[in-house]
């Protein structure tokens, strides 16, 4: 593993230390190693450029951008459906996400819409 001097390593430290004390479980997902994400981060903050084996394209993993981008399309249904006035309405809107999303619901539609129970509450307003 390639290292930066000691001096650099001790701000590098100093900086993750004070990033652990910041970050909240919440902010968190299984996926990628937290200790990895909390340095490159460090380093960026830092303004250090990154040693060869850190991902260089903004500090962040794929697998991160990943995890963000299913969470913010997760919260973009939820919105969508929970604005549904009727059974026809949120029928409507689910023809108009399978549309969008060519033809099948998006991968995050049965943890964010069934899972979280939010089609049942909202069918249950309507009968």
């Amino acid at each position: 593993m390639n290292k930066y001097d000691d001096a650099t390593e001790e701000r590098i430290r100093a900086m993750e230390n004070a990033l652990w004390n910041d970050w909240s479980d919440n902010d968190w997902h299984d996926d990628s190693p937290k200790e990895e994400f909390i340095r490159r981060k460090a380093i960026e903050i830092l303004g250090l450029e990154p040693l060869e084996e850190t991902n260089a394209e903004n500090l962040v993993s794929i697998d991160d951008k990943v995890y963000f981008e299913k969470q913010a399309i997760a919260k973009l249904l939820v919105a969508i459906m929970s604005e549904s006035t009727s059974k026809a309405d949120w029928n409507k809107r689910c023809d108009e996400v399978k549309a969008a999303n060519g033809g099948d619901y998006p991968s995050e539609w049965y943890s964010a819409i069934i899972e979280s129970g939010l089609m049942e509450s909202m069918l249950k307003k309507w009968q």
